[in-house]
Order: C-alpha cells, then sequence, then structure tokens
C-alpha cells in the first residue's frame, strides 16, 4: 500500500536532517560528549540495539538471498529516539524549532488518516455492484466467467503516465478454481504492447476459488506506460484468463482467447516541431505545417516525417502518398499508407493536434540526378485525391504538394 510519492520524499529530508544532527552531535566537541555520562551509555546502548537488528538483518539477507524491511519493526523504538534527538540538534536555532513544530504536526496529521486514506480502500471488499458512471463489455468465457464492464479514468492516455484500469468481473456459479487473468495495453498490433499486469483473478483479497454464484467482483489494474511509447496513437487494452497451468480460457461464442476494449488516443507529452517548415493546406481543414527530411543519395534511401494538422474533426479516412520522381515525370517509388503507419486514422484526429507521419523510402534502381519529394492525400474508397492548395490559395497541380528537390550522386 503506497502514499503519494512526495510523502516520500518529505520523510527522506527529515531522516537526512536527523543523521546531519547526530554526526555533528558525535564530532569531535560535539552536543554528546557534554551529556551526562548516564545520557551517554542510555544513547549508546541504543545505538548498539539498532545495529545488532541491522546486523541481523544483514546475515539474513546473505543467507535466504531475500530482503524484508518489516525485520527491522523491533528497534523502531531505539531508532526513533535516535533520529528524533539527531534533530533536536537543529533546535538551537528559533526558526529551526518552529519548523520541528510544523513537521510533528504533519507527522500526527498523517499518521490519524492513515487508516481512512490508504489502508481502508486498500482492503476494501472486491465484492461490489457495478456503477452506473462504467462502460458496459459483454464477454463469457468458457468456464462461464463474465466480464460485464470497465473503468478507466482518461478518455487520453499519456507516454509516462500509470493508468489504473478497472473490470467488472461476474460468475454466475461457484468456480471452485484459481485463475490468473492478464492485461496489456498495445496498437493493433497485438505483440507490441507497451504496458500489462498479470495477476491472480480477484487478487489476493478474493480469490476466484472463493467466489460465489452471482458474485460481482471489481479489481483494478495498474498499467505504466513508458515514457517512450509512440505518439500520437491509437491503442487498445487486451485481456484474458488463464488457468493455474497457464492454459488460456477461450471464449464461450468463439475460438478467441481475449477481449480487446478501446481504443483509446495515446497523446503526445509535447508540441512536436517540425526541421523544415511548410505551409500547404489539403481540402477545407488539413494542413501540412513542415517535415523532416534524412537522406543517403549513395544508397538511395529517404526517410521523411511529415507534420499535420487538422482544425476540425474528419469524416474519411483518408491515405497519404509519398513519390519521388525524376526529372521526365517518371515515377521512381512510392508509399502509400494511412497515417501514422495505420496507427492513427485521420478520423481520430483532434482539431489542432499535430500529428507525425513517418515514411521510408528505397530506389530499387540506382539513380544519379535529381528527384522531385511529392506527397498529399486521397480517399481509398474513391482514390479520389483531396484538393491541394499552397499558402496564397492557390490550387495545386493534380492536387499534389511538391515539398523538395533532391539530388542523388
Amino acid at each position: 500500500i503506497l502514499v503519494e510519492p512526495v510523502i516520500y520524499a518529505l520523510v527522506g529530508l527529515t531522516l537526512a536532517a536527523s543523521l546531519v544532527g547526530l554526526v555533528a552531535a558525535l564530532w569531535p566537541r560535539g552536543a554528546f560528549w557534554r551529556l551526562p555520562a548516564t545520557t551517554q551509555r542510555g544513547l549508546a546502548w541504543l545505538a548498539v540495539a539498532a545495529l545488532l537488528n541491522v546486523g541481523a538483518l544483514v546475515r539474513w539477507a546473505i543467507n535466504t538471498g531475500t530482503s524484508d524491511g518489516r525485520l527491522l519493526f523491533p528497534t523502531l523504538t531505539a531508532t526513533g529516539i535516535l533520529l528524533a534527538w539527531g534533530l533536536s540538534q537543529w533546535a538551537r536555532w528559533r526558526i529551526v524549532r518552529y519548523g520541528l513544530i510544523a513537521i510533528a504536526v504533519l507527522a500526527f496529521l498523517f499518521a490519524a488518516s492513515v487508516p481512512w486514506r490508504y489502508i481502508r480502500p486498500a482492503l476494501a471488499s472486491p465484492r461490489q455492484p457495478m456503477p452506473s458512471t462504467a462502460q458496459s463489455a459483454s464477454a463469457v468465457f468458457s468456464n462461464g466467467l463474465r466480464l460485464i464492464g470497465y473503468e478507466l479514468p482518461a478518455d487520453k492516455l499519456r507516454p509516462g503516465s500509470e493508468v489504473p484500469l478497472a473490470l467488472y468481473w461476474q460468475t454466475p456459479n461457484a468456480l471452485n478454481r484459481r485463475y490468473r487473468t492478464w492485461v496489456q495495453l498495445g496498437p493493433q498490433d497485438a505483440t507490441r504492447y507497451v504496458a500489462g499486469q498479470d495477476v491472480w483473478l480477484g487478487g489476493t483479497l478474493y480469490p476466484s476459488e472463493l467466489w460465489e454464484a452471482g458474485d460481482t467482483v471489481r479489481q483494478v489494474y495498474r498499467l505504466s506506460i513508458p515514457p517512450s511509447t509512440a505518439a500520437p496513437g491509437l491503442y487498445w487494452i487486451r485481456l484474458g484468463v488463464t488457468d493455474e497451468q497457464g492454459t488460456s480460457l477461450a471464449l464461450a461464442d468463439s475460438e478467441e482467447d481475449r477481449v480487446a476494449l478501446g481504443p483509446w488516443r495515446m497523446m503526445a507529452t509535447s508540441t512536436p516541431s517540425p526541421s523544415r517548415r511548410a505551409n500547404f493546406r489539403l481540402g477545407e481543414a488539413i494542413r501540412l505545417s513542415g517535415y523532416d527530411l534524412e537522406q543517403d543519395p549513395t544508397k538511395g534511401t529517404l526517410r521523411l516525417m511529415l507534420y499535420w494538422q487538422t482544425n476540425q474533426a474528419l469524416s474519411t479516412e483518408y491515405t497519404v502518398f509519398v513519390h519521388l520522381v525524376d526529372t521526365e515525370g517518371h515515377l521512381r517509388d512510392q508509399q502509400d499508407n494511412p497515417p501514422a503507419e495505420g496507427e492513427y486514422p485521420t478520423t481520430w484526429w483532434l482539431p489542432g493536434q499535430v500529428v507525425t507521419d513517418r515514411h521510408a523510402l528505397q530506389l530499387s534502381i540506382p539513380y544519379t540526378g535529381s528527384m522531385g519529394l511529392r506527397t498529399g492525400m486521397y480517399d481509398p474508397a474513391t482514390l479520389t485525391r483531396v484538393p491541394a492548395y499552397d499558402g496564397a490559395g492557390r490550387r495545386l497541380p493534380e492536387d499534389i504538394i511538391p515539398l523538395a528537390e533532391i539530388t542523388f550522386k
């Protein structure tokens, strides 16, 4: 059961101040040496008790290969007194005394809030009815287990964040077996998932072998999204159930063994900026604001990043084309893909959002000379190109945007 990171930071700073005070007091001609002999012996015995406990913990860790901080609990009183005495060394300054009083008050209020703010929610019964605010789901596994709903607090996901996903399970009969459940967050390609969790169904508070007929169980999964996650794009949550031998349970109405929820938008944490500015418009809503271009003229390879924007929601899933055309107008290479390699269709774009769109081109035949790099969009259903305009509003020939002239050697 964890608390907010800032609490650990404050506790760490307080402990650091205590240790500095202890070192200063034990320094030659420090406060320790001016204490009565009986007080010195008392502090020394407290230190011995703490060191003996630490030594026992180190021996335990070496012999067992594990580390358990709870084994230090017997000396909490001794270490608490020593650390309080270390903090008291700062009390010679009046302003610091006020700070120490504030720390004591805050520590008391925090300790008083722990049972209600942290322990009670963490140990609450998972047998809960699904609230009306939850999204409904309908998936039945071969053992009768049902996924009836889910809750995700955000409609947009961001790299570097943690997402709590609540699933609502229901069983029409007693399961009488222990199952595991796995949850993964990933793009359209399920093998490229970026976050996941594999835990006992029902958790440790109410494992599935104890479930009774008619139970509705809420279980929370925490998905930590890596900061390096590609964005923007569409991401799905996929989940499944396995038995104790690791065999996946199939869905009752199909041969599939997993459920897909979503998709959700994965939003970039910052607004990307192109190295080369551009000002072209497609139709009434789409704008090409710039691009990045990396080329190896000797190998005939190009890596292109386009930066698109829209000022309104789009109803058509357009395809982006990129052409390499020689001086005689012959098409030397091309690539036609939905934006963002198919991971973020235009119908999901948000007004004002910058969408990065990567393309790679490779000349199959060696070529020397100049070549034009062109781009645009079309409707894949009708193959009709989206009207293209330059910055002055003039329509471009054949609705093709001229990006750059490239020389190959």
